[in-house]
């Protein structure tokens, strides 16, 4: 009878600990590297999952559980699989490969960055992330670094 106790309590916290891992939002996703005629849905949800897959690898390097060589080696096969999705999106909203629309944007966004001033009002702004923190703050919220 014991051993019937025992079987059946075993069981249970086996599926107790078993169970998040089926569960749905922990599960991996799969990012195809060849993208053949997708729809817009598709790209921007590859763009998603590639962008979110290297904020994970640059955090598990900066936790020390990746090796530099690996994480340049991931780093740069994402970052090209995203180069080509977003340039599939840009065909895609576009209509024609490489209009130059992406590029103005960017030297817009880098323009605007060179004349703001990187202190408004009471705000600080992290020197490490860049990042707006209240005025009371002596370290950054986001990353930790002293302001």
């Amino acid at each position: 009878m014991s051993y019937v106790i025992a079987t059946f309590l075993s069981l249970g916290i086996l599926g107790y600990v078993l169970y998040p891992l089926f569960q749905t939002k922990y599960r991996l996703h799969y990012v195809p590297f060849d993208l053949e005629d997708p729809d817009l849905s598709v790209l921007k949800k590859t763009k998603n999952e590639l962008l979110s897959a290297i904020k994970e690898i640059e955090f598990e390097f900066r936790m020390g559980k990746i090796a530099s060589d690996d994480y340049e080696k991931l780093k740069t096969d994402y970052q090209n699989r995203a180069l080509h999705v977003l340039k599939k999106i840009d065909e895609f909203d576009n209509g024609e490969p490489g209009s130059g629309d992406l590029e103005s944007e960017i030297s817009k966004y880098k323009q605007q960055l060179k004349t703001a001033s990187p202190i408004r009002g009471d705000a600080k702004f992290c020197t490490q992330c860049g990042k707006k923190n209240e005025a009371g703050y002596k370290y950054c919220f986001n990353c930790g670094e002293k302001l």
